[in-house]
């Protein structure tokens, strides 16, 4: 299915492509790329038996993160200590009171090609995964650009910031 929808879209680019002049422009860009998944990191079985989910802290895992929100702080050595020993990822406290709702007192972050399984969206691990740190300059994670006919307009080796990328090729129009 996936395949199929990504096939139609080649296509209806394609086509456009074909109608160009060479004195017209054509942009293509998404907010990220896919990096295929060569592992897995089964955080609730490490996890599991500290303290009681739902009462002493809640963890919400999907795709790439696991965020924890504590209730006792007992506990947040003992789970940091679950999440310094995974080499494929990377764990930080949320020092920001605004942002704590999202993404709780406690998060861990996955390495780029990794994935948090089992987790609350996927029934079966994913063959790829989107949506890694925005912070990993060089990287196709942070999107997809692809221009034809724009003389004077650089390339951006990342996406993080579209709206300076999409100003700068407006003005080298």
């Amino acid at each position: 299915y996936r395949r199929r929808l990504v096939k139609e879209l080649d296509d209806i680019i394609a086509k456009i492509y074909d109608t160009l002049s060479s004195t017209s422009y054509l942009l293509v860009f998404s907010d990220h790329g896919m990096v295929k998944v060569k592992g897995q990191i089964d955080i609730f079985s490490k996890i599991k038996r500290i303290g009681r989910l739902g009462k002493d802290f809640l963890v919400f895992l999907d795709s790439i993160m696991a965020r924890f929100w504590m209730f006792d702080d007992n506990l947040v050595e003992q789970i940091i200590k679950i999440l310094e020993n995974e080499s494929n990822g990377q764990y930080f406290c949320c020092n920001e009171a605004k942002l704590r709702p999202f993404l709780g007192d406690l998060a861990f972050i996955c390495d780029p090609g990794y994935v948090v399984f089992p987790n609350y969206y996927d029934q079966i691990p994913p063959k790829a995964m989107h949506g890694y740190h925005v912070n990993l300059v060089d990287s196709p994670l942070n999107g997809m650009f692809f221009a034809y006919n724009l003389p004077t307009a650089r390339i951006p080796s990342s996406m993080c910031d579209l709206a300076y990328i999409l100003r700068e090729v407006i003005e080298s129009l």
